[in-house]
């Protein structure tokens, strides 16, 4: 089935760079952020440097297994009517108005950000990509799942995650492998609360070699950084967005891309400060020498490419 876009006819070929395109963005609908979908279309167009954006609520799934943390299925036809009702009144205002204003509407695309486990990806693939005409998905991993408790344990309540890197690896790394997704998100989220070790790296060097041997860009994450400066194991850094992982992707040549990961308006583009907005991963990517991918809106949604 043909994409959303594809069926409203969204513009195709046109190129945007990285700093154009925010592609990671939530709502009140994940259960953990806040404002509507307008909201965040208004916030992206305030300050009119973003041409693209992509609604990526984190996925609900048939079993309602997240509905606690994530969007309860029974949401998921509002959210995708909400995203749809803000990509029409978005092309009707750029038809109207023409491309060449700044204010003219944005490009908005249908997406979501799902959880890395092998039993949903029929799921995603079928209903989300298919039935519902989704433009992308993003892939995450975003806990272990203890089969013995039946519980998902998240890097932010584990002060060692190292026991379960094993674990973490195999799902970043299937979803990679898996063609569903167009982009690996947060990727150093098992960085959380554990200090850089061998161990770390080793976990580092494994995802980022499979994102280089299938083409998969992998995301600088804002909301990482956000979270500010902590002490983990003597050092100051951030939770996750941390250098050594990404000097590590630099050196590699895999490709980069960067999102603001917004659960409010007001991040859409980054945090704000006295003299206005700082792009976090902007300024982290120019730290470890990383460059970012641009953006094609195609036939089938949107796509990287590398940046000329």
């Amino acid at each position: 089935m043909p994409s959303y876009s594809q069926v409203c006819g969204q513009a195709y070929g046109q190129v945007y760079s990285q700093a154009e395109v925010n592609l990671h963005t939530h709502s009140w609908y994940c259960g953990h952020g806040k404002g509507d979908i307008s909201d965040y279309v208004a916030a992206a167009k305030e300050r009119g440097d973003l041409k693209v954006l992509g609604f990526s609520e984190h996925c609900p799934v048939p079993d309602n297994r997240w509905a606690s943390t994530r969007m309860d299925y029974s949401l998921l036809p509002s959210y995708v009517d909400d995203v749809r009702r803000a990509h029409d009144s978005e092309a009707s205002l750029r038809d109207a108005l023409g491309n060449s204003l700044v204010s003219a509407g944005l490009r908005i695309l249908l997406g979501a950000e799902c959880d890395s486990l092998k039993s949903y990806f029929s799921y995603y693939r079928d209903e989300l990509l298919g039935e519902r005409g989704f433009d992308y998905l993003i892939g995450a991993v975003h806990f272990h799942h203890d089969e013995e408790t039946g519980e998902d344990l998240y890097p932010n309540k584990i002060p060692n995650y190292t026991p379960f890197l094993g674990e973490y690896v195999e799902n970043y790394t299937n979803m990679l492998e898996s063609g569903l997704f167009l982009l690996g998100a947060h990727p150093d989220l098992f960085c959380y609360s554990t200090p850089w070790s061998p161990d770390l790296k080793a976990a580092s060097k494994d995802i980022i070699q499979c994102a280089l041997e299938n083409d998969m860009p992998l995301e600088i994450n804002g909301l990482g950084i956000r979270k500010g400066v902590v002490e983990v194991g003597g050092e100051k850094r951030t939770r996750y967005t941390i250098g050594e992982f990404w000097e590590m992707a630099v050196d590699a040549g895999v490709k980069i891309c960067c999102n603001s990961d917004a659960h409010r308006p007001e991040d859409v583009h980054g945090w704000p400060l006295h003299d206005g907005y700082v792009n976090e991963c902007f300024e982290f990517a120019s730290k470890v020498g990383a460059s970012f991918v641009s953006w094609k809106v195609e036939d089938k949604g949107i796509r990287p490419v590398v940046a000329v």
